[in-house]
């Protein structure tokens, strides 16, 4: 087995620990779960390393383009791992990138594509992003500031996260599309 995640309050003696992974022993994930089915203590005990890694949150960006520069993946959208839609992200974001640019002859028309950027990706990072924030399972206010970002038809209100009409906005979604779609409507 590769990654087993366990989600907890940030212990006192980590609070404030600069680096986004810290060591910590086996023992102290075992004594968390103590009250879980014994399997679970088990699972963990088995593990040969054990890395307590900090979850960040950070509001949507207001754009992602300046001029000729764009920003994509990690640095311009902290994903949590509740979805593992972070790779996914920077993945149709370098896809978005090539259809931009894939026929254009003139540098002085980067600033001008990379404009479209934000009108291709904009509302899927931030829906993503605030997706990834809620906690699964449970109606939040990230989840309704995401249904209110994307507009009707985003899924069911009473779609649980995980189940398919969450995993198809995720995964159905076609970003080559929606790049040639606001690509046409520009030119």
């Amino acid at each position: 087995m590769l990654n087993v995640a366990f989600r907890h309050k940030t212990k006192a003696e980590n609070e404030y620990a600069v680096d986004w992974n810290t060591d910590t022993n086996v023992q102290d994930i075992t004594a968390m779960v103590a009250g879980f089915n014994p399997l679970v203590a088990k699972l963990f005990s088995l593990s040969t390393s054990v890395s307590v890694h900090k979850l960040f949150r950070r509001e949507p960006l207001e754009t992602y383009t300046r001029e000729r520069a764009v920003i994509i993946g990690d640095a311009a959208h902290p994903i949590q791992p509740t979805h593992a839609q972070g790779a996914v992200l920077a993945i149709e974001e370098a896809a978005a990138l090539e259809a931009l640019f894939k026929d254009m002859q003139s540098p002085e028309k980067v600033a001008e594509r990379l404009g479209l950027y934000n009108d291709i990706l904009k509302r899927r990072i931030h829906v993503t992003q605030l997706l990834s924030d809620a906690q699964p399972g449970i109606s939040s206010i990230l989840r309704k500031r995401a249904e209110d970002i994307w507009g009707e038809g985003i899924f069911p209100p009473e779609a649980m996260n995980f189940t398919k009409p969450i995993r198809d906005f995720f995964y159905a979604w076609d970003v080559m599309k929606e790049a040639e779609k606001i690509s046409a409507r520009a030119t």
